[in-house]
């Protein structure tokens, strides 16, 4: 990938697929996804080095993150989910490669929809705050935060819930 910007807006894919994954020494920064997305296959945007920005506001239909799919984005800080009304699971490790976390990612915003989120928050190093409070979670599993040391502050829905065994473990 030689682009800084990849607007990808006006187009009907409807997966998006690992087809960024060489984009290692790449100069991608910024990527504008569809509205007509409905999943982030695995590893697609995985060794995105340069990546800063993924402009997710149009993905209403987007309903499935799989593994690595965010990986080893060492610039990436932030990911807003919103408006992604479609996901209500995040169960596999989106920000992971391997057993490489994402090293920046700071900040991830959460659609009203989310039901689930198994360990797609484990071993983030620099995430800090998880606001969980308007989603529709029912539980936090085993292991959820696992390794994410920096997390000091966790909102929950003000409903029934279930807390795991080591769901907060090394946080």
């Amino acid at each position: 990938v030689s682009a800084s910007t990849l607007n990808l807006g006006g187009t009907k894919i409807t997966t998006l697929e690992a087809l960024f994954n060489s984009a290692a020494n790449g100069t991608l920064t910024s990527i504008t996804l569809p509205a007509t997305l409905t999943e982030i296959a695995a590893s697609a945007l995985e060794n995105c080095a340069a990546l800063t920005t993924v402009d997710l506001s149009a993905c209403t239909e987007l309903a499935t993150i799989r593994n690595s799919a965010f990986g080893t984005t060492s610039k990436l800080q932030t990911l807003n989910f919103s408006a992604c009304t479609k996901l209500v699971n995040i169960n596999t490790t989106p920000f992971i490669t391997g057993t490489t976390p994402n090293q920046v990612l700071t900040t991830v915003t959460l659609p009203a929809s989310i039901k689930t989120i198994g360990t797609a928050f484990a071993k983030l190093p620099k995430l800090t705050a998880l606001d969980l409070s308007g989603t529709a979670l029912t539980g936090l599993v085993e292991d959820c935060l696992d390794g994410s040391v920096l997390v000091t502050e966790l909102t929950l829905p003000n409903t029934a819930w279930t807390l795991a065994d080591n769901a907060l473990r090394g946080s």
